[in-house]
Order: C-alpha cells, then sequence, then structure tokens
C-alpha cells in the first residue's frame, strides 16, 4: 500500500504501519510498500501498540504516524548502544 492509499483509507487517525520496502537515502527512510497493522484516533493508544510491536520482534520495521499528514516524512536516526563493561 502506498502512503497516498493509507490517507485516502484512514483519514485523520494514528496508523501503525510496517514498512515492507524501505531504504535510507541520506537522514531520511523512504518507504515504497506499507502495511497497515492497526488504526487508532488516540496517538497514546496508538503509540502503545507501536512499542509492544517493536519489542516483540525488534527486526520489523513498525512505525507509528498520522494519516492526516501529506507526506511520510521519517528521519533516520541510529542509536549507539551503551554496553557495561566487565
Amino acid at each position: 500500500m502506498t502512503w497516498d492509499e493509507v490517507r485516502k483509507q484512514f483519514p485523520g487517525q494514528w496508523v501503525v504501519v510496517e514498512a515492507r520496502s524501505a531504504r535510507s537515502l541520506g537522514d531520511r527512510r523512504i518507504v515504497g510498500d506499507l502495511a497497515v497493522l492497526e488504526a487508532f484516533q488516540d496517538p497514546a493508544e496508538a503509540q502503545r501498540r507501536q512499542l509492544s510491536l517493536h519489542r516483540a520482534e525488534p527486526l520489523r520495521e513498525i512505525l507509528l504516524t498520522y494519516a492526516g499528514w501529506e507526506t511520510l516524512d521519517i528521519e533516520e536516526t541510529l542509536w549507539a548502544g551503551i554496553r557495561k563493561a566487565g
């Protein structure tokens, strides 16, 4: 599903989506194909669900976004893990 299709099907809703095809371009993530996993009116509930799905399967690219936004603009942030010595 494209971002335009998501916007038409879920207007004004918070959506938890999986990026099925994506690539990095500079500091942005360009998503080609999305799968909507769930839609919510309440952003806090949507955030809890996204976090739950991410914790269960951290290798899947699960995103939370608002379908009212005209474009899907995802800034890519690389996290450096902190590890305990010893």
